[in-house]
């Protein structure tokens, strides 16, 4: 072997190692960037309740609520907006380590089960949203 077969070869073994590492920060910044347009929309679910405090038993307290209730539109806007933060926990799947999405899939089947207002807000808009929210909902990941 020659020592311009080895400078080239050499060159192609330290080119391939660059662009590993490369990959692999691509990845971290990719999961964080998820990590951190989910937190972002959980800020803004969080502070449309801290705003409007009455909404907060809808919530946290599992209050029903029909449309005669005098807070009926606030709490079916801020139902939107939590499940736009819940469908986008679930559909960053590949934003997101094993064991975080488990996690992440119990806090979106979990707030969707004791929230009457956020069923409420779903009940008919299947098609509103993904595959993958309606996966976790049923129970199906």
């Amino acid at each position: 072997m020659d020592v311009t077969s080895i400078i080239q070869t050499s060159v192609a073994v330290i080119g391939f190692g660059a662009v590993v590492y490369q990959l692999g920060q691509v990845e971290r910044s990719v999961r964080s960037a998820t990590r951190w347009s989910i937190y972002d929309l959980a800020a803004q679910v969080k502070q449309s309740i801290i705003d409007n405090s009455e909404l907060r038993p809808y919530f946290h307290e599992a209050r029903e609520i029909t449309s005669e209730d005098k807070n009926y539109d606030k709490v079916m806007a801020v139902s939107d907006l939590f499940c736009l933060y819940l469908e986008k926990i679930a559909t960053q799947g590949e934003g997101i380590s094993k064991e975080n999405r488990k996690a992440w899939g119990d806090y979106v089947r979990g707030v969707y089960e004791s929230c009457p207002a956020i069923q409420l807000h779903l009940k008919g808009k299947e098609h509103w949203y993904s595959d993958e929210f309606w996966e976790i909902i049923n129970k199906n990941v």
